[in-house]
């Protein structure tokens, strides 16, 4: 199993880890690069990947920084399963197409320079209605419930001293490993991410 840090490397924003085993490819987060200029920059990117390829995701919690770049990797093709909990697809169902609003509003003040400097205009990263779009792949599921993707994958989101807790199941080659991927959701993010891999 390969596990690669796309994002929320060296930084607390733009979650997204990209995890292939047992003949699937999927991701964990595609959150949005928040904070400065340069690194807002990164949301315009390409993706490392190809995102028709990629199977399924598991989105950890509804915050911009975590899901905002679900809209953008719609529209390049990724027609997999997004699996959160309910009150995060509720969430999203708000916050997503908010955030194609503020896309095009900033996208207008942006395309205002340009066209006074004399270059291209530039769509914006993705529109509020796109963003409505993209809502009808996800999938909500209860805490405890076991979702069984193969024989092979089995994903539950846990709820641990009333923090959510992501446990993903990959069987490869007669062995297990276990991933807990933990939200803390402290204040301040401290220890937000913890990932423990056991096989």
């Amino acid at each position: 199993m390969n596990i690669t840090f796309l994002g929320a490397t060296k930084m607390v924003t733009g979650s997204n880890f990209l995890v292939e085993g047992a003949g699937k490819r999927f991701l964990v987060d595609c959150g949005m690069y928040q904070g400065k200029a340069t690194d807002e920059m990164e949301n315009e990117a390409p993706f490392l990947y190809n995102p028709a390829d990629i199977d399924f995701m598991l989105l950890t919690h509804a915050h911009i920084d975590h899901s905002g770049r679900i809209p953008k990797l719609y529209n390049e093709g990724f027609r997999g399963p997004v699996y959160a909990t309910k009150a995060t697809c509720e969430l999203c169902s708000i916050m997503l197409p908010d955030s194609g609003h503020i896309q095009e509003q900033e996208n207008e003040w942006k395309n205002n320079k340009r066209k006074r400097k004399g270059l291209k205009q530039q769509p914006p990263l993705y529109t509020a209605e796109e963003a409505t779009k993209c809502l009808e792949i996800f999938k909500p599921i209860k805490y405890d419930e076991i979702i069984d993707i193969d024989e092979h994958i089995h994903i539950k989101f846990l709820e641990f001293f009333q923090q959510q807790m992501m446990e993903l199941q990959l069987f490869l080659h007669c062995q297990v490993s276990l991933i807990q991927y933990l939200e803390t959701l402290l204040p301040c993010h401290v220890f937000q991410h913890a990932i423990y891999l056991h096989m």
